[in-house]
């Protein structure tokens, strides 16, 4: 790798990718950032918005300039003008909710996780393709610059062979104000909510693991709280994916190589700057100022909308995603989690 320049990021142009007709199923916290994010930065537009409430929908609507709302997902899964639906519903509703849209001929863009279970995952993916469609997860740390400069620096060798990977996403969320997190039926757990993102950051840079071990803590309710899943992949490499809903972490990653390390600083899951330690100098990559926080969400959503434009399908990175969800089926069994799914 060069040291005078950073590699490029090779992802899709967030205003230049033709936009294609989006839906939403789902008004809550995180589907009113992600269209935020869409409109702000590309060139993609929401034509409707469907939740179980028809009120809901209707003021989700108003307040992003969205031309229709609709009371059900059947009748959006019905509205010929949209292409793709961004399913931002509640975890244990992404299977039923996916597939119902799949069958009416849409390609979907699922909120991660993917399904509660890497068997749902599965059904959804074996879905998409009898359809034709186009399906894939929306976990939006893998699509960030920074993500994708990284992979780029490692496959140039500039650390070496991986070692280890390490990353964390823990967050002390209220158990009153973020009582889905805690919720033993519907999908809730730090390991499917915030643990995700260390395990797939991990598996998308060392493959998928050979074995785990997880250590960690219930809840009373038998929800994970706490947990500490370490593995080994191919050629020995390491991860260790850190997680918990009741502690404050900064939230960083490290991948030590043979002959240097990159460090992540705060929230690697949002776009964020990243050292590269290598050959006795320290070197700053910096994303885009303009695009932080969650409205990284944006460069997903326009890598789906490319790859549909182009004709590709998503079977790489569903079978990663599915991956992923084996990984937490096992980190639960071994936690002996009882809450059900």
């Amino acid at each position: 790798m060069s040291t005078a320049t950073w590699p490029s990021p090779a992802l899709p142009d967030l205003r230049d990718t033709p936009p294609l007709r989006w839906g939403i199923a789902g008004a809550g916290a995180i589907a009113h950032d992600w269209v935020r994010a869409l409109h702000a930065h590309t060139s993609q537009r929401v034509h409707a918005v469907a939740a179980r409430d028809s009120a809901r929908a209707a003021a989700f609507a108003g307040a992003h300039g969205i031309p229709r709302s609709y009371g059900s997902y059947a009748a959006l899964a019905d509205d010929a003008a949209v292409d793709i639906v961004y399913v931002a519903t509640t975890t244990e509703h992404h299977l039923g909710t996916a597939l119902q849209l799949i069958a009416a001929g849409k390609h979907v863009l699922v909120e991660k996780p993917l399904g509660c279970t890497a068997a749902e995952a599965r059904q959804i993916a074996a879905a998409a393709r009898q359809s034709g469609v186009y399906a894939r997860e929306n976990i939006w740390t893998l699509d960030l610059p920074h993500t994708r400069v990284i992979e780029r620096v490692i496959g140039d060798g500039a650390i070496g062979e991986v070692q280890v990977v390490e990353a964390d996403f823990s967050v002390a969320f209220d158990p009153i104000e973020s009582a889905r997190v805690f919720a033993p039926s519907i999908g809730a757990g730090a390991l499917l909510d915030v643990g995700i993102y260390p395990l797939s950051f991990a598996q998308r840079l060392v493959g998928p693991p050979l074995e785990t071990r997880t250590v960690g803590a219930l809840t009373d309710q038998g929800v994970d709280r706490r947990a500490v899943v370490v593995s080994r992949h191919a050629d020995d490499a390491l991860s260790i994916s850190t997680t918990a809903l009741d502690i404050d972490r900064p939230n960083l990653a490290t991948i030590v190589g043979s002959r240097g390390r990159i460090d992540v600083r705060t929230d690697f899951y949002c776009p964020a700057s990243f050292d590269l330690v290598a050959d006795g100098r320290t070197r700053t990559w910096h994303p885009d100022p303009a695009i932080a926080g969650r409205d990284g969400l944006c460069h997903t959503a326009v890598a789906a909308a490319a790859d549909i434009h182009a004709g590709r399908t998503a079977e790489i990175a569903l079978t990663a995603s599915i991956g992923v969800l084996e990984t937490i089926d096992e980190a639960r069994r071994q936690l002996q989690v009882t809450a059900v799914l």
